[in-house]
């Protein structure tokens, strides 16, 4: 197609319908506003009308807006997400799956284990994995970083040996 603009980190949840990913722009370090309009255009190409954002500020939920997607801010701390919160996450991201036509992307600050943990939660509400270990194994195959936050986060066990 003779398009050279680099495709954004993310994984498919329900191929096609929901995704998490890194934040559009990121790892850009010249001509950020470039790299994330192209991101979100990307998106946007992959049939993505819907964007959650768990970043801790409200930065570029506006641009989000004008680009032409409906937007949620759903800001996560620093520290270790709760079980809890991740699965109230789920529900915020169901009623968008529910309401709203196309899909939804999921993103947040980079591409870490908080991704891992959205993800694998995800997966597990929409019945794509039965257990956490299941899910887990599913976010490694998708390329998502697995380590102690990301159980932590879900409430996993840390398998040793």
């Amino acid at each position: 197609m003779g398009n050279n603009r680099r495709i954004p980190n993310h994984a498919w949840v329900i191929a096609g319908s929901l995704a998490v990913g890194d934040r559009p722009g990121a790892g850009a370090h010249r001509d950020v506003c470039v790299k994330r309009a192209n991101d979100l255009a990307w998106w946007f190409e992959q049939g993505v009308t819907s964007i959650v954002t768990t970043m801790q500020s409200r930065t570029h939920v506006t641009e989000y807006a004008r680009f032409g997607f409906n937007v949620r801010w759903y800001p996560l701390r620093n520290t270790v997400p709760e079980r809890s919160t991740l699965e109230h996450l789920a529900d915020e991201v169901a009623t968008l799956l529910n309401t709203h036509p196309g899909a939804v992307m999921l993103h947040g600050p980079g591409w870490d284990e908080r991704l891992t943990a959205m993800f694998a939660v995800l997966r597990m509400r929409y019945d794509y994995a039965n257990e956490v270990e299941h899910a887990l194994q599913q976010a490694a195959a998708a390329g998502l970083p697995v380590g102690d936050f990301a159980r932590c986060a879900i409430g996993a066990e840390r398998v040793v040996g």
